[in-house]
């Protein structure tokens, strides 16, 4: 189970990093809402594939996989504060919510594989 997860964790962070270098515009904006400089939502995608890449190298490597994905956790939790904090609308950032539930079962699946 934990290495299915890891796989389907991988492909929609993954894409969802790709995602990034296309300059979507709400995530462009909520760079620019929170003060960080243009084209900062690059280094997201670089974080966000970075943690891809580490998942699917922790299908070798148990700790890599944990690390990467205690990090996706702390990733999309701190991807939600930002939306709260901002004060949007639940709707906006149900991605940010539903990725960090699945970065946090997939942790929960290699802690305990």
């Amino acid at each position: 189970m934990a290495t299915i997860l890891s796989i389907i964790t991988a492909l929609v962070v993954g894409g969802s990093g790709v995602y990034d270098f296309m300059n979507p515009p709400q995530t462009v904006q909520l760079m620019h809402d929170l003060g960080y400089k243009p084209g900062f939502h690059r280094t997201l995608g670089i974080i966000k594939l970075a943690g891809a890449i580490g998942l699917l190298l922790g299908l070798q490597a148990l700790n890599l996989g944990l690390l990467a994905s205690i990090g996706l956790v702390a990733y999309f939790g701190l991807a939600v504060r930002a939306h709260r904090k901002l004060a949007h609308e639940t709707n906006e950032f149900i991605p940010a919510i539903a990725l960090l539930a699945l970065s946090a079962i997939t942790f929960l699946a290699l802690l305990f594989s």
